[in-house]
C-alpha cells in the first residue's frame, strides 16, 4: 500500500482515506475507514471521468451489478454513490495478494493450492452468475489470495446477462489471453465466458504464464482463435483435463460452474474456519505481511485504530507485480568502441571529453574530438495528443501504437518468387562490413548460415570496422561493401549520405515477404518507429534499418529490493523512501557515471515527459526560447535534487566512468543506476543479482503521462550502398536477420532486443532482458525515441549541471539557468 499523494482525496462519502491500493483504467482504489472503524477498498472514478455522462451511466450499472453479488469468495459491496461529484464504490477490504503477485514472488502454485483456487473461484462465479451477472474480466490480477481462500474482485466491466450487448460498437471489454473466443468475436457472452477465463487463470497459476504464452494483443487474439492452449506444464490428471475442457473454443463443450464445484469441492479444499493451510509458505508470509501493514487494531480486529486527522498506516511488505515475461532487452545505437555520444565531466562542462557510447563498451572511447551522437537530431520531437498518446512529429520516431505480432511460424515456400522474393542471383559474392563491438564477430553467424543454405551459390566475405568513421570511409570509397553495419551513425551523417545518393532505398526489402511470418511483409513485422528511424530525410526513402531496440531507465537488482522488503518506486516520494531504507543499511540510492553525466538523461528525460507532457520535451529538444525554465523541468530537477540533499547519491560518482559506475552497482554499493538495456552484458552482474529496469518515477501528483512512460532508442542500423555490387543479396540477408528464427537466435545469444514484433513470446532469455521487454510492453504506447538534444553544447552542459545538482554543487535553479544560458548561446 502506498501513501496518499498530494492530489488524492482525503475522504469519499463517509470513508476517511489513508492509503492508495492501486489504479486502473476506470479509476483509483484507496484504503478507507468507515465511521465504525471497519476497513474498505474504496474505488473512485478518475476526476476527468466524472463529467462524462456515458461513464456515469456505466458506473451506476456497475454499482447495481455489484450490490447483487454476495458470496464467501467475493468482496462484498459495503456502500456506493454513483451520483457523487466523484463517483465511488466501497467493498470489503481483503488483505491479500493477487495471483499475479503470488506467482511472481514464489513461482507457480502447487497442485493442492490450485485445486483450492479452482474451488473457491468457481464458488465466487456461482455467486456472480446467481445474481444474473457475468464478470467478463476474470484474470490473475482480479483474484486475491487471502489466508482463508481466494476472493474475486473488480466487477468494473461486469454486465447483466440480459444486457450483454450494451457496450459500444467495436469495444470488447476484457484482457486478451484470458478472453474467450466468443468474447473476442463480440458474440453473446455468459457464464461459459467466465469458465474459459477461469481455466486460463488457473493455467497461469500453475505455470507462471497464460495458456497462450506472451505477446502483443494481436498475437494473443490470433492464438486464442486459432491455436490450442499450452497445458504441458500443468500438473497431469483431473486438473489438466478440467482446464482443457474449460479452454474449449466451443462454449458448449465447456463445463458448467456447478459441475466444476462438484469436482473441486469447497468443503474438501477450503473448509470454513481454517486459515493459512491452502497456500505455500512463501505466499502465506506475503499475505500476513499485508495484514501487518494495516493499523494495529485493524490487523487484529478488522477495525482501524482511531487516529487524529489523516494518517498513513505502517507500510507492509510488498512485492513487485511481475509476471513471467519473455523477451529481450535491446542496446543503444552504438555499442562499444563505436563513435561515442558527446559527454563532459561534471566539473567542467565546457571541456569535451571522450565519452562511451550509449551501448556496450568492448573498446575504449575515442580519445579526442567531438564525437558523433546516435539517433535522430532535434527534429525528433514528441507530440502528445489530447488523449495523452505519444505520436510522431515531423522527423520523429516515437512508439505510439502497439501492433500485430509475429506468429513465429516458418516462411512460405512454393513458387520461385516466394522462395527468392528479392531475386538473389544464383551465384555471386556478398561482402559485409560489420562492427567489431560487444555483440561479437559471430553475432550474425546464424543469419549467414540460413542465407547460404537457401542460396548456396552466394559466397559471404566479412570485414570489421572499429568506428563509424571506418564505415563512412567504406561507404564513400571506390568499391563499397554490399552491406554495412553503420554503428554510431549520426543523424547528420546519415542524412548527408541519403541526400548524396550514397545509400539504397530499402523499399524492396520492406515490401518483401517476412521470413518466418506467412502473409506478412518485412515492414509489417518491425516495431513501430523502426523503419522511420532509418528515414533521415523527411518524406524521403528508408535507407537504414536499425536492428536493435534499447530500453532506457533506472536499472536495479530485484534481489536487493526484495531484501529491503520494498517494491520498485513509482513516484519520487516512494523513491526517497526506498533509498532511505537502503541508506540505513549502508547502500547508496543512486550511482551514475560522473565522467559521462549525459547518462542521467536516460532517466530524467522520461520524468520530464511524464511531468509536463511531450510538448515540454519537444521544446527542450527544439531549443525553444526559455524552455528550460518551464514548471515541469523545475519540478523534476527539484525532485532529483532531493536525492542529493538527503545523501542518497554515491558521492564518488563524480569520478566514475560508465564501467566503474556499473561495477559499483553490481557490487551492491548502490540500488539504482541510469542506463540502457545493454547494461547486463556490459556489467556482467553476479548470480542471483536479478537485474531489472523500471520507468523513471514521476513527481508525486500532477504528472501528465502515465508511470510506464519511458525512453527507448533504435540502434545498430544496417545500410546498403547505392553502388553495392550485390544489393539484392544484401537485402536478403537483412530479410533473414529480421525473420523470427534468426532474430530469436540473436536475441538469446546477445541479450539484445531485435527491432521486430513478437519478441515478447521468446524464451531462454535473461531476467534483465525480460525486464527490459516488460518495461517496453508496459509503456503501452508511451515509449518515445530518445537521442539527446539537438545541440552538443546543450547536451554537454545539461548532463554536467545535473551532476553538480545531485552532488550539491548547484541548486536546481542554478542548474536550470546554466543549461538555459547554454541553449541561448546556440
Amino acid at each position: 500500500m502506498d501513501a496518499l499523494g498530494s492530489g488524492d482525496p482525503e475522504s469519499l462519502g463517509a470513508y476517511a482515506l489513508f492509503g492508495r491500493l492501486g489504479s486502473g483504467g476506470m479509476g483509483e482504489v484507496f484504503l478507507g475507514r468507515a465511521p465504525d472503524g471497519s476497513l474498505a477498498a474504496v474505488k473512485a472514478a478518475r476526476p476527468e471521468l466524472s463529467h462524462d455522462v456515458e461513464f456515469r451511466r456505466r458506473f451506476a450499472r456497475e454499482v447495481d451489478a455489484a450490490r447483487k453479488v454476495d458470496g464467501r469468495f467475493t468482496a462484498a459491496v459495503l456502500d456506493a454513490d454513483p451520483h457523487a461529484r466523484r463517483p465511488w464504490l466501497a467493498t470489503a477490504y481483503i488483505p491479500g495478494v493477487s495471483v499475479t503477485e503470488a506467482v511472481a514472488a514464489g513461482g507457480p502454485l502447487p497442485e493442492t493450492s490450485l485445486r483450492a483456487l479452482m474451488a473457491g473461484t468457481a464458488a465466487a462465479l456461482a455467486a456472480i452468475h446467481g445474481a444474473g451477472l457475468t464478470h467478463r474480466d476474470l484474470k490473475p490480477s482480479n483474484i486475491l489470495l487471502a489466508e482463508d481462500g481466494p476472493r474475486v474482485i473488480d466487477f468494473g466491466i461486469a454486465r447483466s446477462v440480459a444486457h450483454s450487448r450494451i457496450t459500444r460498437t467495436g469495444q470488447v471489454p476484457g484482457t486478451p489471453g484470458y478472453m474467450a473466443p466468443e468474447q473476442l468475436r463480440g458474440s453473446d457472452i455468459g457464464p461459459h465466458t467466465d469458465v474459459y477465463a477461469l481455466g486460463a487463470t488457473l493455467v497461469f497459476a500453475a505455470t507462471g504464464e497464460g495458456p497462450f504464452g506472451h505477446g502483443d494483443v494481436f498475437a494473443m487474439i490470433y492464438r486464442t482463435m486459432e491455436q490450442e492452449p499450452r497445458l504441458d506444464e500443468v500438473p497431469g490428471g483431473s486438473l489438466r483435463t478440467a482446464l482443457a475442457r474449460c479452454l474449449a473454443k466451443d462454449p458448449a463443450e465447456r463445463p458448467t460452474v456447478p459441475s466444476l464445484l462438484a469436482e473441486f469441492s469447497v468443503p474438501a479444499t477450503l473448509p470454513e474456519g481454517r486459515t493459512g493451510h491452502w497456500l505455500p509458505d512463501e505466499v502465506t508470509t506475503l499475505v500476513r505481511g499485508r495484514v501487518r501493514g494495516l493499523p494495529v487494531s485493524a490487523a487484529v480486529t478488522g477495525r482501524a485504530a482511531p487516529v487524529a486527522g489523516r494518517t498513513a498506516p505502517v507500510a507492509g511488505r510488498t512485492v513487485p507485480v511481475a509476471g513471467r515475461t519473455a523477451p529481450v532487452a535491446g542496446r543503444g545505437a552504438a555499442p562499444g568502441g563505436s563513435a561515442a555520444p558527446r559527454g563532459g565531466p561534471a566539473a567542467a562542462p565546457a571541456a569535451r571529453t571522450a565519452a562511451p557510447p550509449p551501448g556496450p563498451a568492448s573498446a575504449p572511447p575515442r580519445a579526442a574530438g567531438p564525437a558523433p551522437r546516435t539517433g535522430p537530431s532535434r527534429r525528433s520531437l514528441l507530440t502528445v495528443s489530447a488523449a495523452g498518446v505519444v505520436t510522431a512529429a515531423a522527423g520523429g520516431v516515437f512508439l505510439a501504437v502497439r501492433g500485430r505480432g509475429d506468429d513465429g511460424s516458418e516462411g512460405a515456400g512454393g513458387t520461385a518468387e516466394a522462395k527468392n522474393p528479392l531475386r538473389v542471383p544464383g551465384s555471386g559474392d556478398l561482402s559485409l562490413l560489420l562492427f567489431d563491438g560487444a555483440y561479437g564477430k559471430d553475432a550474425l553467424d546464424d543469419a549467414v548460415r540460413r542465407l547460404t543454405a537457401a542460396h548456396p551459390g552466394t559466397e559471404v566475405a566479412r570485414k570489421y570496422a572499429g568506428s563509424a568513421a571506418d564505415s563512412e570511409a567504406a561507404l564513400v570509397g571506390g568499391s563499397p561493401p554490399d552491406l554495412v553495419q553503420y554503428a554510431g551513425a549520426t543523424p547528420g551523417a546519415l542524412r548527408k549520405m541519403a541526400e548524396g545518393g550514397v545509400l539504397c532505398d530499402l523499399a524492396p526489402l520492406l515490401d518483401a515477404p517476412a521470413a518466418g511470418s506467412p502473409g506478412k511483409k518485412v515492414g509489417d513485422t518491425l516495431l513501430p518507429g523502426a523503419a522511420e528511424a532509418g528515414r533521415p530525410v523527411k518524406g524521403g526513402p528508408v535507407v537504414a534499418l536499425p536492428y536493435v531496440l534499447s530500453v532506457y531507465g533506472l536499472w536495479y537488482s530485484r534481489a536487493a529490493l526484495r531484501d529491503l522488503g520494498k517494491r520498485y518506486p513509482r513516484t519520487f516520494d516512494e523513491l526517497l523512501a526506498v533509498c532511505g531504507a537502503a541508506e540505513r543499511r549502508g547502500t547508496a540510492g543512486l550511482v551514475y557515471p560522473g565522467k559521462y553525466p549525459y547518462y542521467l538523461w536516460f532517466a530524467v528525460a522520461a520524468s520530464v515527459a511524464k511531468r509536463g507532457g511531450g510538448q515540454v520535451l519537444d521544446a527542450l529538444v527544439a531549443n525553444e526560447p526559455g524552455a528550460w525554465r518551464s514548471r515541469a523541468v523545475r519540478d523534476v530537477f527539484e525532485a532529483y535534487a532531493e536525492l542529493g540533499k538527503r545523501g542518497y547519491v554515491l558521492r564518488a560518482s563524480a569520478g566514475y566512468d560508465h564501467l566503474t559506475a556499473q561495477k559499483r552497482w553490481t557490487e551492491g554499493k548502490a540500488l539504482f543506476v541510469p542506463n540502457g538495456s545493454w547494461v547486463r552484458e556490459e556489467s556482467k552482474p553476479p548470480e542471483g543479482f536479478e537485474p531489472a529496469v523500471g520507468p523513471p518515477p514521476g513527481v508525486s501528483g500532477g504528472d501528465r503521462l502515465p508511470f510506464g512512460t519511458l525512453a527507448v532508442n533504435f540502434g545498430e542500423p544496417f545500410v546498403v550502398p547505392e553502388r553495392a555490387k550485390n544489393p539484392r543479396a544484401a537485402m536478403e540477408l537483412l530479410r533473414v536477420m529480421l525473420g523470427r528464427p534468426a532474430a530469436e537466435g540473436f536475441a538469446v545469444r546477445s541479450g539484445a532486443l531485435p527491432a521486430v514484433r513478437g519478441a515478447g513470446e521468446w524464451r531462454g532469455l535473461s531476467a534483465g532482458a525480460a525486464s527490459a521487454s516488460a518495461a517496453y510492453e508496459g509503456a503501452e504506447g508511451n515509449a518515445f525515441h530518445w537521442n539527446g538534444f539537438g545541440a552538443a553544447e546543450v547536451e554537454d552542459v545539461s548532463g554536467a549541471a545535473l551532476s553538480d545538482m545531485l552532488l550539491g554543487r548547484a541548486t536546481p535553479a542554478e542548474a536550470i539557468d546554466r543549461i538555459q544560458d547554454a541553449a541561448d548561446s546556440v
